[in-house]
């Protein structure tokens, strides 16, 4: 049986973005669940950093039923197009975005 994994994506938003559209692309993320098999549930929210540690200000944790999932759900040309924008909507754009993939049971 493989393993689900939790595919966490952290970044810094521009400040020119408001949070209202922050929140908008994350949902546009969201919206993405019902089309996308394996895609299990998605969580996201701005950084409360109660350690002061951390740069970024939101970020978004996508569960997946199997690698293979994800794999599919990366390959998908509307996730390509919003991760495109998330990349602009970011500082430092790709180098600005931390992805961190899970495998849990």
């Amino acid at each position: 049986m493989s393993k689900k994994i939790k595919h966490c994506v952290y970044m810094q938003f521009k400040p020119q973005y408001s949070v209202a559209e922050r929140t908008a692309i994350m949902q546009r993320l969201a919206d993405l669940k019902p089309i996308m098999n394996g895609f299990l549930s998605i969580e996201f929210g701005e950084n409360l950093d109660f350690e002061n540690k951390s740069d970024c200000n939101a970020g978004f944790v996508i569960d997946f039923a199997s690698e293979a999932d994800l794999q599919n759900y990366a390959s998908h040309p509307e996730h390509q197009k919003i991760g495109s924008q998330l990349v602009e909507m970011s500082v430092g754009g790709a180098d600005g975005i931390i992805v961190f993939d899970l495998a849990v049971e």
